[in-house]
């Protein structure tokens, strides 16, 4: 059977979202604001090479004028340990943020297995998004030295537009939540 007869077919399921960096499905919140100018980012990990078919936000409060951008990072140097963000995958070019509901990116990009990051960045308004609380996130960046900061993923300054084609670097590592959520949906496994 072709793959586009696959898809037309009932053997194929619906379209789902995942979280990324998400450990369990019971956290999600009515929602937290960005920051404007602010890359955020949250951790995608790949374990067999996949087909990515979009990116997506939930805006839960629109901002009149606001806009948006979701996109795609690879990791420096996974294999070394060094799990910054670095090259710019996919972006998704501005995003309406004033209303409400799902806002989706179509990018239809192979990746092998490895660590990616989402990246949202926000511009002129702030909406609200669905956000996740800290017992459902995945810490990819480990604990700090004292043992009380789990390391959710980074956030940097970055002036809104298109997104930086190499991640700024001097990035902080996120601590704090409730974590903006971003999600995925896979067109199919390869």
């Amino acid at each position: 059977m072709s793959w586009e007869r696959y898809q037309q077919s009932k053997l194929y399921p619906l379209k789902r979202f995942y979280a990324a960096g998400c450990i369990n499905n019971a956290a999600a919140t009515t929602g937290a604001p960005g920051a404007i100018d602010t890359l955020h980012t949250a951790p995608m990990l790949i374990v067999r090479r996949t087909l990515i078919e979009s990116l997506a936000f939930n805006v839960t409060s629109g901002a009149a004028s606001s806009t948006g951008r979701i996109g795609l990072y690879n990791c420096r140097d996974c294999e070394a340990g060094d799990l910054y963000p670095y090259k710019n995958l996919w972006d998704s070019g501005s995003i309406s943020t004033a209303g409400t509901g799902v806002m989706e990116s179509y990018c239809r990009r192979w990746l092998d297995p490895g660590l990616y990051w989402l990246a949202l960045n926000f511009g002129v308004d702030l909406p609200t998004l669905r956000s996740f609380v800290a017992n459902s996130r995945a810490n990819p960046l480990g604990y700090d030295s004292t043992l009380t900061s789990p390391g959710y993923g980074w956030t940097v300054a970055s002036t809104f537009g298109s997104l930086p084609g190499a991640f700024p670097v001097g990035a902080t590592v996120l601590t704090t939540t409730p974590v903006l959520g971003m999600f995925y949906s896979i067109a199919r496994y390869g």
